[in-house]
Formats: C-alpha cells, sequence, structure tokens
C-alpha cells in the first residue's frame, strides 16, 4: 500500500470529520486501494463493537457516590 492519507484522516474519515474535498480524496483512494479498503471495513467493525458494548458501574460503587454527594 503506498501511503497517501494519514491513520489520523482514516479515523476522521470514520467519524465524518473530515472536510468534504479530503473526504472525498480519501474515499476515492479507497475504491482504488484494496488494502485501504480493508483498514477501513476493519475500523467500521471495531467500532460497532464499541458502539454496542454496554457498561453499568456495580450498584455498590453508585450507593457510595450518591452518600459522598451528600455530604
Amino acid at each position: 500500500m503506498i501511503e497517501t492519507c494519514t491513520k489520523l484522516e482514516l479515523l476522521q474519515y470514520l467519524y465524518n470529520e473530515l472536510d468534504e474535498p479530503t473526504s472525498r480524496h480519501l474515499k476515492a483512494e479507497m475504491e482504488h486501494d484494496p488494502d485501504l479498503r480493508k483498514i477501513h471495513i476493519g475500523q467500521v467493525k471495531v467500532l460497532r463493537i464499541l458502539d454496542s458494548a454496554w457498561m453499568e458501574p456495580r450498584k455498590l460503587a453508585v450507593e457510595q457516590i450518591l452518600a459522598y454527594s451528600r455530604y
């Protein structure tokens, strides 16, 4: 893969943080570079996993925080 875009640009593209010309350029590069496209697909999969993760604090931790905040 010839690097014509940075890893930061790939992440910014993933989160829709690039300006329109750069976004179009990166999209066009992904159409012609299978390695770059593979990286992007991997990033999308990881983002979906992270978005689906749900965690809650233990009940005891919440109770302790609330008790502390009352003082």
